[in-house]
């Protein structure tokens, strides 16, 4: 027997669960105080080429450079959106554009994260498709427990070699 699968590489959606309402879920996703704290190693963003203070929270037409835990280089990109606790849309390089949605459910808040406009090429299906979709997913449950039991699992010391880092669960 044959399964056929249609994918559609350029794009997916990850949804988690989290206990607590949508405006604490998306005060974790709008200020570099915030991000610090569970997500990225350092953030910044800026307004009108002024650097945000940590507790600012994120406005549509915010530059970011994020840089990540154990990884050279550094993201940079576009505030595209932000719609009150509703949602945050950013680029994300070229790996496209995501999309945030803190929707209100009966256990609290829905995370719902939509990256789309990926490149189809094999490298890019294999770096954005793959890469991202593994890494969001981290990165949502790692938001989910800090916000829920007050803690992170991700490895903030002791850079690793290039040779395992995509063999890691919790870069």
């Amino acid at each position: 027997m044959s399964i056929k699968m249609n994918l559609d590489w350029s794009q997916f959606t990850r949804r988690v669960f989290i206990e607590a309402q949508p405006k604490e879920v998306f005060q974790q996703w709008s200020s570099t105080v915030a991000l610090e704290t569970w997500f990225l190693e350092e953030v910044e963003f800026q307004r009108n080429g002024e650097i945000l203070n940590k507790q600012e929270i994120i406005r549509e037409g915010d530059n970011y450079r994020w840089k990540w835990h154990g990884w050279e280089g550094e993201q940079k990109g576009k505030i595209l959106e932000v719609l009150g606790n509703k949602s945050i849309t950013f680029s994300f390089g070229q790996a496209g554009e995501v999309n945030i949605e803190f929707i209100s459910d009966p256990i609290g808040c829905q995370l719902v994260l939509k990256q789309y406009n990926i490149p189809t090429d094999e490298q890019s299906i294999r770096n954005y498709y793959y890469g991202c979709t593994n890494g969001w997913s981290f990165w949502m449950l790692n938001c989910k427990l800090f916000i829920e039991k007050g803690f992170t699992i991700n490895q903030k010391t002791n850079p690793l070699p290039d040779e395992i880092k995509c063999e890691l669960i919790n870069a």
